[in-house]
């Protein structure tokens, strides 16, 4: 085939994800376009993530079925033999449903000034999914094999799960498979019954976690989370370890002790911790019904210092703050972690449980950003009583308080090395 024109690759961003081959680029009888084709390769459960073509993409299936979901569009299965075609600047993800390897071919008309792929910023997903639990019906991803090893992705506040968007396609190349869920009042994750308390107290994200495990039917799962994430990831390793394989926790051992809660702690990072005692006044809950988006960049500028993320990003996790209760279990997870709010009646039991400060038996990785704005990173020691099982901790350079974003690979890293350590025995739940 013809070596083209001399003009250099531009960038694809997809390459970070899949096997991606130029075949050959040719100059266009279109001034100032080019043909470019490229066979991509696919590998069982992986998905390409949400991105866009400067072009048209006019594609041709090789090998396998593959599961093309097109912003606007209805999802659509190719198999071998079948051809697609993609408008310019069209948001599209690309999965492989196997049972071998997908391979497609395509040919883009584009500028040759433009990237030939570019990521949107979404999370790498096949489609959104729903379970219903006692309290909850909810969405979540699943990713990877039906039958790998599972894991649940945990996010924190004010984020979603878009944290997780390049730790999920490590993950599944590992050959896990990847869950990943909002939490109450984030995202498209809904209450119920009206009637039910808004609670967002440490004893509600366990339990919500557990109930979530009981409607997948999963017996067990690795836990790997940050912030609120974390703190739920914790309580059920603590408390249900029986449910919990392995444990990936940034910031160590969160389960709060409200007892305590009265505790200044030092005024630099009680500055950092504004918004908690903003959220206990009225003019702080006006702030957050008006304001929950503004108030929320504010917070990922302190968390994250040496974070350079896009306001495009941002956009699109600050779609999840519209959920109607985001308010209501925000304020709730605030004031009662400082002694202003009664816990709901249904997980009184498992907040007794929690004020004795549990340890925590599952193997365990922690992680610490070494540019969290917020929470100083540490040597891990201050918690260590509280890891009576295999444990290691690291500190993670140039990471802050959304761990999972800033720093993927470090994040993925530590589920494989947290599902590699010995385990050392369960106990009972509460």
């Amino acid at each position: 085939m013809s070596a083209g024109p001399s003009t250099s690759p531009a960038p694809d961003a997809l390459t970070a994800r899949l096997k991606r081959t130029e075949v050959q680029r040719e100059e266009s009888s279109i001034p100032g376009r080019l043909i470019v084709q490229v066979l991509t390769e696919i590998p069982v459960g992986v998905a390409s993530g949400w991105h866009t073509h400067p072009g048209e993409e006019v594609g041709y299936i090789l090998a396998g079925t593959v599961e093309m979901a097109i912003r606007g569009r209805s999802t659509i299965v190719l198999h071998a033999g079948d051809g697609f075609l993609i408008p310019p600047s069209t948001p599209h993800n690309a999965t492989d449903l196997g049972p071998g390897t997908g391979q497609m071919l395509s040919v883009y008309l584009v500028d040759p000034g433009q990237p030939l792929a570019s990521l949107t910023g979404g999370l790498t997903v096949r489609q959104l999914l729903r379970a219903q639990t006692p309290v909850l019906d909810i969405a979540y991803y699943d990713e990877g094999p039906a039958d790998g090893e599972p894991v649940v992705l945990l996010h924190g506040y004010p984020y979603d799960v878009n944290s997780f968007v390049d730790v999920v396609p490590l993950l599944v190349r590992d050959g896990f498979r990847v869950i990943v869920p909002y939490l109450r009042g984030h995202g498209p994750t809904r209450f119920l019954d009206a009637n039910t308390c808004r609670s967002g107290e440490q004893a509600a994200l366990g339990k919500d976690v557990v109930d979530l495990l009981d409607a997948l039917g999963l017996p067990r799962a690795t836990l790997a989370g940050y912030d609120w994430g974390a703190r739920a990831a914790c309580v059920v390793a603590a408390l249900w370890p029986q449910r919990c394989t392995a444990l990936v926790s940034v910031n160590g051992y969160l389960i709060q002790n409200i007892a305590v809660a009265a505790t200044p702690l030092r005024p630099d990072l009680e500055a950092g911790f504004w918004y908690f005692f903003y959220f206990l006044t009225a003019r702080g809950e006006a702030g957050l019904r008006a304001n929950r988006r503004e108030i929320a960049h504010v917070i990922w500028v302190r968390n994250s210092p040496a974070w350079s993320f896009s306001e495009t990003v941002f956009d699109t996790v600050a779609e999840a703050f519209d959920n109607p209760d985001y308010v209501d279990v925000v304020l709730h997870s605030y004031r009662h972690r400082l002694g202003y709010a009664e816990g709901d009646e249904t997980y009184a039991d498992i907040e007794a449980a929690l004020a004795g400060q549990p340890t925590i038996s599952v193997p365990t990785v922690t992680l610490d950003g070494e540019a969290d704005g917020n929470f100083p990173a540490t040597d891990g020691s201050s918690a260590a009583a509280r890891f009576t099982g295999p444990r290691t901790h690291h500190t993670v350079p140039a990471a802050g308080h959304n761990l999972p974003a800033e720093a993927p690979a470090a994040f993925a890293a530590a589920v494989l090395e947290a599902t590699g350590l010995k385990v050392v025995g369960a106990g009972a739940a509460p």
